[in-house]
């Protein structure tokens, strides 16, 4: 589904381009060709962060040929959005996406791939050759006719085909729990031993996301505890020694429900809720540019990782959505599936209670 969406683009990219280049200037403001040409934009980065997100859902479980093609892949429709934003540079200007604004950010991470496939020598060539000049003193048509050039040989070149996708695999689930009181880390310790043996079975989310009341306004540590089977680690293709962990955080609701919350202050309440939130990533992308929380994993497979989490000012409730990964021995990050009490998910009860329960 991947390439045929980004065969799909390619169309439309295509068709834009003959337009710009026959009326040899940019479309006026909201038209539906300027529409189009922040779409496509959007898209490419969206079918890139698509491959960057297989890759690390994945990849550990994949052999080096999928993974190769699933970062040359993301290069490769990475590459595209950066054309197409440099041939469409007039509808990129005023407010742009939150991923435009991630892929675009200084340092942002270009995914290598097999540097001997050809794809790869082509639009490392072309971003030497040709991207590097455009911009937006180049004349309409121009831009648009050097898009057109270089998509023929990209669409001409053999794509990459992840082969580790072409047969069923069923992945063993990771042991998660997270807690707030330290004493609570040695009583699931204990539980562990207890119902070591056990198979993992995967749960609905919301249904055993548990309350934890924060203090507003001050750090708050968790701890994330649980145990990765045997079985994993014998399927994973990749060695690994440590486990890591991004968090992210949104806004569930008032401690006051909205029956009871005047019409005029509802809108008021979750505003005040998305300016005072604080969470290390606004998306999942982002949030996996982070420097991630870490903790060693011990021979048995047990590990117990401490999370702080930002201070958020604001009452109310939220959601705590941890993503647990792992970590190889060349710093490579991978995600792994998780299950149990809560499988990563807590509501946060963000309440001045909370202070005088800690007193």
């Amino acid at each position: 589904t991947c390439r045929i969406d980004f065969l799909r683009l390619c169309v439309v990219l295509r068709g834009l381009c003959g337009e710009m280049r026959l009326v040899n200037t940019g479309p006026p403001r909201g038209t539906r060709a300027r529409l189009h040409q922040r779409n496509v934009i959007h898209c490419f980065y969206l079918l890139a962060s698509r491959y960057a997100s297989t890759y690390r859902r994945y990849g550990l479980f994949r052999c080096q040929q999928t993974r190769t093609s699933l970062r040359t892949l993301s290069a490769l429709c990475l590459f595209m959005a950066r054309a197409s934003a440099k041939t469409f540079v007039e509808s990129t200007h005023g407010k742009k996406s939150r991923l435009y604004e991630f892929h675009e950010a200084e340092g942002a991470m270009w995914p290598e791939g097999d540097a001997s496939h050809p794809i790869t020598r082509i639009i490392s060539k072309l971003s030497e050759s040709v991207l590097s000049s455009m911009d937006e003193t180049v004349e309409p048509s121009i831009r648009a006719a050097a898009m057109m050039e270089m998509l023929d040989p990209v669409l001409r070149c053999p794509l990459p085909s992840p082969r580790g996708f072409f047969t069923a695999q069923k992945l063993p689930y990771v042991e998660l729990r997270v807690h707030a009181d330290p004493e609570e880390v040695l009583a699931a310790a204990k539980d562990e031993e207890s119902s070591h043996g056990h198979e993992s079975v995967m749960l609905d989310e919301f249904s055993f996301a548990e309350v934890i009341q924060v203090p507003p306004g001050e750090p708050t540590t968790l701890y994330a505890t649980g145990h990765v089977p045997d079985s994993l680690r014998s399927l994973a293709n990749l060695p690994f020694s440590q486990i890591s962990a991004w968090y992210k955080v949104s806004y569930d609701g008032p401690l006051v429900p909205y029956e009871d919350v005047d019409g005029d202050d509802q809108q008021g309440v979750e505003d005040r809720a998305d300016d005072g939130l604080g969470t290390n990533g606004e998306t999942a992308e982002a949030a996996m540019t982070e420097d991630p929380f870490s903790a060693p994993l011990r021979p048995d497979g047990k590990f117990s990782l401490p999370i702080v989490l930002n201070a958020i000012n604001p009452e109310g409730y939220y959601m705590l959505r941890l993503t647990l990964g792992c970590r190889d021995a060349r710093c490579g990050e991978f995600e792994l599936a998780a299950a149990g009490k809560n499988a990563g998910v807590v509501a946060l009860c963000v309440t001045s209670q909370a202070l005088g329960d800690a007193n």
